[in-house]
């Protein structure tokens, strides 16, 4: 989403969505999988340990989204690129995943 700020793009934002849904959609094709290949009495267990990282994800998500909120980064800039309440959630979500990997 930073991107389509920083290029001034519609349809940047709209690739992104469509990428973001396409992501989404692996989420069932994963609940699939854990269904055939584990056995009925571990099912709930694995399907469980599954969602944590996603619930997890749903909590801290507007968390993080309040504290980059009352930072005031209005009119700020990183690395040259605006920074800014829109902009913020994403180079966060970058760093993050950078993190990760």
């Amino acid at each position: 989403y930073s991107s389509a700020w920083w290029l001034g793009s519609m349809s940047v934002l709209v690739f992104g969505r469509m990428l973001a849904g396409v992501g989404g959609g692996s989420i069932d094709l994963a609940m699939v999988y854990t269904t055939r290949v584990t056995h009925q009495k571990d099912r709930t267990t694995w399907i469980a340990r599954m969602q944590i990282p996603r619930m997890l994800g749903m909590l801290f998500g507007p968390c993080f989204q309040s504290v980059l909120s009352v930072l005031k980064l209005d009119n700020s800039s990183l690395f040259g690129h605006s920074l800014n309440p829109q902009t913020a959630p994403g180079y966060f979500m970058c760093f993050w995943v950078t993190l990760m990997v």
